[in-house]
């Protein structure tokens, strides 16, 4: 026989039996749905009075820490609870069954206003008339009212709790005599059916082979839900890094140190992946790698706008395989590698880009890592961003515009610091204090624009002439300073000589003719004794005062007569070449 003509007989033998027994069970069943729903009613009215209690318990807990402490907060739970119980009141109220409980619920209703009564009488009394009031009147409530009043609650509560238990008793016998009928029923319904079972037999096989393909399908489905786990932990462990990671940009000082934050997180969010930070030059012209991380080392150091195809395009770029579209960049002999290149764009605005290179970017798996990284960049551009807007508005705050040397603010500030250093470590602080000569008549003659081209060509002398460790800085109008750590006096004024002869070999051109500077150059040097940085400042001034007045175009260092006490007094004045013929003229 077939095994559709089994499964056919077998169907029919079924729908017989069943039919005979189809009348009881669905009396059955109808019998056992209600009393289930009464039963589920039942237990949603024992689940409506417990938090009923607890709302009870709430105002009363509410008052008493109002009582207590005075506090209007305390009252929270108080007037949370006055606003949920005619909810929990009218939802128990829709659920009486009977008459009996109807006029017990009433009664316990009236118990409860009682009770808020009471409650909402201390609370006002504790308001109104302060602390010893509303003691009294809750030590008054204690000795009977309040006393009486909980007993009557706690006897309806009870009641109505115990009402329920009945009925919930009487409900689950009544399932259970049910299940027994429907068991009895259910075993003559099988006996009946036992001949129509071995028509199925032969089915069986087939049945079988599907249940193993379910189990197959259950297996890929736990497996591919383990996986998701798996990606979701990762996942969180990414968003937290994330996380970090924004905090230390912002905390950053400078783009150096940003960079040296992004490759330590991102070397250890994505662990088995490499990649490098560009970021473009103050020109504009050439990204510079500021950090890599990784293993893979085949990005080269610069690039041009050109060479990644991920700036070219002004979004990400991602290159998979030896025929996909590579980056100039990229080390030929690693093309076979997955590639991501991303530009970093804040505002509107292209500041750098980073690439990642890495088997674990191809698949699933990578896709959605490729995700998470293009929103991590975004946001490393944003920080990356706010830490060059940070730099430029810092760096305007203590940098002259005209000279691009350092401010007077500035100037007092390292002064100060450099003179306290100089005194712990006993060590040399020597100041140059450079004046223009005539460079009112310069103004005067060729224009303020002349005059300002000058201080320019000075302030690059300047910023050409001293040490990384010296401090460049305008002290005002036509007058110049440098501080000179750790340099004593005999190495100052040979410096300032040779600033000298820097200075008076500018030239420039001006309404058709040779324009040329000379400068007069006051010297000191502190001892490293004195803890003021103002005599250093006076004596430098002092020294420029006498070079102004010995003809000008000339060093002169700080004389013993004049020096503070803690500067260094040198009795000695460098004879300076003579000045040009227009100097001269000019004196």
């Amino acid at each position: 026989m077939k095994i559709e003509t089994a499964l056919k007989v077998s169907a029919g033998l079924v729908v017989v039996v069943m039919s005979l027994v189809a009348t009881i069970p669905y009396l059955l069943e109808v019998r056992v749905q209600s009393a289930m729903a009464d039963l589920t009613v039942v237990g949603q009215r024992e689940r409506d009075f417990l938090a009923l209690r607890n709302l009870l318990r709430d105002a009363e807990t509410g008052q008493l820490g109002y009582v207590v402490a005075g506090k209007e907060e305390y009252l929270r739970p108080y007037y949370a609870a006055l606003d949920l119980l005619p909810v929990a009141i009218g939802e128990l109220r829709g659920k009486t069954l009977n008459d009996a409980e109807r006029a017990s619920f009433k009664q316990l209703e009236r118990a409860i206003e009682v009770r808020l009564a009471s409650l909402e009488q201390t609370v006002r009394t504790r308001r109104e008339r302060g602390f010893d009031a509303a003691q009294a009147l809750v030590s008054t409530y204690a000795g009977g009212s309040d006393k009486a009043q909980i007993e009557t609650l706690r006897t309806l509560t009870a009641q109505q709790v115990a009402s329920n238990a009945e009925r919930r008793k009487e409900l689950r016998q009544l399932a259970i005599n049910s299940a027994r009928f429907a068991a009895h029923l259910g075993l003559a319904a099988t006996l009946a059916n036992i001949a129509a079972l071995a028509a199925t037999l032969l089915a069986a096989n087939s049945a079988l082979r599907r249940r193993h393909q379910a189990e197959r399908s259950a297996r890929n489905a736990a497996e591919a839900l383990e996986l998701s786990v798996q990606l979701t932990s990762v996942r969180n462990e990414q968003l937290a890094g994330g996380t970090e990671l924004m905090h230390a940009l912002d905390l950053a000082e400078s783009v150096d140190e940003s960079s040296i934050i992004i490759s330590r997180y991102f070397g250890r969010l994505l662990p088995k992946l490499s990649g490098s930070l560009y970021l473009y030059r103050n020109s504009r012209d050439i990204l510079e790698r500021k950090a890599q991380w990784g293993a893979e080392k085949d990005d080269c150091g610069t690039l041009e706008l050109l060479d990644c195809w991920g700036l070219r395009k002004g979004g990400q770029h991602f290159a998979e395989g030896e025929h996909a579209l590579q980056c100039r960049h990229c080390d030929q002999s690693h093309v076979a590698s997955p590639r991501l290149c991303l530009p970093l764009v804040a505002q509107g605005d292209v500041i750098g880009c980073i690439t990642v290179v890495g088997q674990e970017l191809s698949g699933e798996v990578g896709a959605q890592r490729k995700q998470w990284i293009v929103q991590l960049a975004e946001q490393v551009a944003l920080a990356l961003s706010n830490v060059q807007l940070r730099l430029k508005l810092r760096q305007q705050s203590v940098i002259d515009p005209l000279t691009e040397l350092y401010n007077r603010r500035y100037m007092d500030e390292v002064l100060k610091r450099e003179q306290l250093r100089a005194n712990r470590r006993q060590s040399p602080l020597s100041v140059i204090l450079l004046d223009l000569d005539h460079f009112k008549r310069v103004n005067d003659t060729y224009g303020h624009d002349t005059g300002d081209l000058l201080l320019r060509k000075v302030g690059e002398v300047l910023r050409n002439s001293i040490r990384a460790v010296d401090v460049a800085c305008r002290f005002g109008g036509e007058e110049l300073v440098v501080i000179l750590p750790d340099c004593d006096l005999a190495a100052a004024v040979q410096r300032a000589e040779a600033i000298r002869a820097a200075v008076a070999g500018i030239d420039i051109r001006a309404k058709g003719q040779l324009v040329t500077v000379t400068a007069s150059i006051g010297v000191a040097t502190s001892s490293g004794q004195s803890d003021e940085a103002d005599a250093l400042m006076r004596c430098a001034d002092a020294a420029l005062y006498t070079a102004k007045q010995s003809g000008r175009n000339r060093v002169v260092s700080a004389l013993s007569t004049e020096a503070p006490n803690g500067v260094t007094a040198a009795a000695e004045r460098l004879e300076s070449p003579q000045p040009r013929q227009a100097e001269q003229a000019e004196s």
